[in-house]
């Protein structure tokens, strides 16, 4: 047990086993015993697959029998054909027939034959475990002699003629498929597969690389390579390190083939143990290694021309090197390279060189691997990259970097294919990064110019430079912004009023001047765009100014006009604060609007030159009440390089005083209804009296004021009582309204009101004594027969002369002696009321203010 101990070996496999699972093999000097152990043992995750053990095995058989064939354990160091044993150490018993086809299945050990037979063609099997022979059940027909047999990595039976290629189900011997060996020429032979499932096939003196599954007259047979002239190859395998051997059978040499080459380097003749003395041996070879090819890309630049420095601008040229190097132990076969032409660039034509020789354009004079082309390692054949340094396929090419819309980066990659590569290709990696495979990217620096200007006094206001034109000053603030009106980097003026900005990329930007910079003169305005675009595509851009426009003051004052001279003199009040003024354009738009401070004056400010027009705001309702504009209301100015003062409105005094009077019978016996007269509750509108309600009918012609109003209070509630009281009697009592209001344009001053008591009644002295709210200003014992409602308060006055405002002169007592310029309109035959009403302000709406308006009330006896 000692012994045999020392002989374990844990063997992991590739893809096939779960991580719970061991396998141990017993290895002995000729053959190999599978152990399958189930334990819970965690195993170290798995760094590289390793090959089976009886996979460095090379077989070989001959025919040396005339109807069978023995089998051999080949010695690839002298060429020696040793008689292969089982595991049991017995010799491995001959086969069931002859053969010239043999193949190591991957997964059992068991070494597949196949006879020589053109029809119902034979295929079995030896098994090293117990040393036996199996003939699969089914055969199938070759049509020719069978020369070649390998099994594929995943474990699939291939065997070939020198015409064809046949898979064979290795459980029942039945076919499963053909294809013709397209682009092979040669009879003999032998096959083996690498660790791409990629299938070696030599023929004669030619060895081939074929992808399996797509092998067709339209992706034929690959020649790697081409032996001397005159060898016929007629066994080949590989062993786990990816040499390649082949047997002569034209001179009974066996070979070491070089894969990149095909180049065989003899090993020997080869001699057998026990000897034999047969004429024809060493048939075919049959090995389960797999080789792989390793393929890695690099992707470099450099710049070659354009700009000083390192760094990679606009309408530089970069040059790409691509190298791609085989450290697998097998070539790659077919292979090609597909790189896109960056996006951002412009590929330079007949700039493409593969291992330092010119690569013809595409049409066009294209890039000739943007859509991908065939690859080859130096003086190997098309498709064939070598293994080793010195195999390397090394791919140039040149593009130039767009100045139009440049990138920010160019990122660029490519791929190359191979028979058996991973899905997708082999990506190109940037050496110069710690991440595998990845894009070679290249930032690209902006190429950067300058934007600049001059900051003018635009005289002539021409939105020019004009030579002569003054300057602005230094230190005022230049600002660039984005389209998105982020602002980028500012600048300052010189003295020469010049700005520059610089190491500007190409892009859409906007320039701004500050315009509340206190550098730039207060009479100073800018008169050009002050969002200035400006596209920058490589070159400088110039003359981007700005124009200032010279600015100057307008002013006047607002006062009262005491005189109506419509000038302004000395001593003339002003009118108070926020009186609006406006400033107009020529066109009758107003441009501008000002305020009145407290001494009256209005300023516009910032004005160019140019007509004008100026305003008052008439309406406006802190122009005191009564005052009425007396100048003219649009004054005309110039303004030509200086301001222009004294631009003055004067507003008048009111000088219409009115008061109308209105005089109804509002009561009958102290009711309101009468015999056939008018409703004395109601309001009644005289059509032939203009001033008892709120419609303004009569217009007078300018400057005359309407005595029209439509001041009354609600006429409906206040205007009440009839003209026609009807049918009276003797003794029956008339109550008298008579109603006022001022209406003027100004207040009525010291009004005094004379009514005479109508020739057919009597004043009635005592008619209200008994009123509840009487006058206190009259004596309180006194008559009272009259009633006023003035300032909103209704009250019974006294008919004497006493401290109210009535008073009642009897028959024959003159008004005017008493009361100088009053009218009572005739003479005191039958007593007179006279009412001092002092000073009426006017109504400036209906019943506003309450001091406007009111009215007087008396009551006669009918005689």
């Amino acid at each position: 047990m000692k012994s045999l101990f020392k002989t374990l070996k844990a063997i992991a496999y590739s893809n096939t086993q779960k991580a719970s699972q061991i396998h141990i093999g017993i290895l002995g000097t000729t053959g190999i015993m599978g152990l399958l152990a189930i334990s819970q043992v965690a195993l170290m995750p798995k760094v590289k697959a390793q090959t089976a053990p009886y996979c460095s095995i090379l077989y070989g058989i001959d025919n040396t029998g005339t109807n069978f064939s023995k089998i051999y354990n080949v010695n690839v160091a002298n060429a020696a054909y040793n008689a292969a044993t089982a595991n049991t150490g017995t010799v491995a018993t001959n086969t069931l027939f002859l053969s010239a086809a043999a193949a190591l299945e991957p997964s059992t050990g068991r070494l597949f034959y196949v006879s020589r037979d053109i029809s119902s063609t034979k295929v079995a099997y030896w098994d090293p475990v117990t040393n036996t022979h199996t003939q699969l059940a089914i055969t199938f027909n070759a049509n020719s002699t069978t020369v070649r047999a390998a099994f594929s990595p995943s474990g699939r039976l291939f065997v070939a003629t020198s015409t064809t290629l046949f898979e064979i189900n290795p459980i029942t011997g039945a076919q499963i498929s053909s294809k013709t060996l397209s682009g092979v020429s040669g009879a003999n032979g032998d096959m083996a597969f690498d660790g791409n499932n990629v299938l070696f096939l030599a023929a004669d003196a030619n060895l081939y690389t074929i992808d399996i599954d797509n092998l067709s007259v339209s992706s034929p047979a690959n020649l790697l390579a081409t032996a001397p002239a005159g060898t016929q190859f007629n066994s080949l395998a590989f062993k786990p390190d990816g040499k390649l051997y082949a047997f002569a059978g034209s001179n009974s040499i066996m070979y070491e083939v070089n894969t990149n080459t095909g180049t065989p380097t003899a090993i020997g003749t080869i001699t057998f143990n026990p000897a034999t003395t047969a004429g024809v041996v060493g048939t075919d070879y049959a090995s389960c290694a797999a080789p792989t090819p390793n393929l890695q890309s690099t992707k470099t630049y450099t710049k070659v021309s354009g700009s000083t420095g390192s760094d990679i601008l606009p309408g530089d040229v970069m040059e790409y090197t691509i190298t791609t190097t085989n450290i697998g132990s097998v070539p790659a076969t077919k292979a090609s390279f597909k790189d896109p032409v960056p996006v951002g660039t412009t590929y330079i034509a007949a700039s493409t060189t593969m291992n330092g020789v010119a690569v013809t354009d595409a049409t066009g004079g294209t890039f000739p691997f943007a859509n991908g082309a065939t690859i080859q390692s130096p003086g190997l054949k098309p498709g064939v990259i070598g293994t080793g340094s010195s195999y390397k396929v090394t791919i140039k090419y040149r593009i130039r970097v767009n100045t139009v819309n440049p990138p920010t980066n160019v990122n660029n990659q490519g791929t190359t294919f191979y028979l058996g590569n991973p899905t997708g290709g082999m990506p190109t990696d940037d050496p110069n990064t710690l991440t595998p495979g990845d894009p070679t990217i290249t930032t690209i620096t902006p190429a950067t110019t300058t934007i600049s200007g001059t900051l003018y006094e635009d005289t002539d206001m021409g939105d020019d430079l004009d030579a002569g034109e003054p300057k602005l000053p230094a230190n005022i603030t230049v600002k660039l912004l984005d389209i998105n009106n982020n602002v980028i980097t500012t600048t300052l003026t010189q003295s020469n009023g010049t700005y520059t900005f610089t190491n500007i990329t190409n892009g859409s930007y906007k320039i701004q001047v500050d315009t509340t910079d206190t550098d730039i003169a207060a009479r100073l305005i800018l008169g050009t765009n002050n969002n200035l675009p400006v596209t920058v595509s490589g070159s400088a851009v110039n003359n981007q100014n700005f124009g200032f426009y010279p600015t100057y003051t307008v002013s006047g004052t607002v006062y009262e006009d005491s005189d109506r001279g419509d000038d302004f003199d000395g001593g003339e009040p002003t009118l108070p604060a926020n009186i609006t003024v406006k400033l107009l354009d020529g066109t009758g738009t107003i441009i501008a609007i000002t305020n009145t401070n407290t001494s009256g004056q209005y300023s516009f400010t910032g004005m160019t030159s140019g007509n004008y027009i100026i305003q008052v705001d008439t309406n406006d309702s802190d122009i005191p009440a009564g005052l009425t504009l007396g100048t003219a209301n649009s004054l005309s100015v110039n303004v030509s390089a200086s301001s222009v003062t004294n631009q003055n409105f004067g507003f008048d005094a009111p000088s219409n005083p009115n008061v109308l009077l209105i005089k109804r019978i509002t009561a009958v016996n102290g009711l309101t209804s009468t015999k056939d007269g008018d409703d004395l509750a109601k309001y009644k509108d005289e059509n032939t009296n203009p001033y008892d309600d709120n419609n303004v009918s009569i217009i007078n012609p300018t400057p005359t004021t309407s005595e029209d109003t439509n001041k009354w209070p609600s006429i409906n509630t206040f205007l009440v009582g009839g003209t026609n009281g009807g049918n009276v009697r003797p003794n029956d009592e008339i109550e008298y309204t008579i109603y006022y209001l001022s209406t003027g344009d100004t207040t009525a001053n010291n009004v005094l009101i004379c009514d005479r008591v109508p020739d057919n009644a009597t004043f009635i002295p005592t008619a209200f004594n008994n009123f509840p709210t009487k006058n206190t200003s009259g004596l309180p014992s006194g008559d009272r027969g009259i009633i006023w409602q003035y300032n909103g308060a209704t009250e019974s006055l006294t008919n004497i002369s006493d401290g109210d405002t009535a008073e009642y002169l009897s028959p024959g007592i003159d008004p005017m002696i008493k009361y100088p310029g009053i009218k009572c309109d005739g003479s005191n035959t039958n007593g007179a009321i006279v009412v001092k009403l002092g000073n009426l302000p006017n109504a400036t709406a209906p019943g506003i203010p309450a001091s406007s308006y009111g009215f007087i009330r008396f009551r006669g006896r009918v005689k």
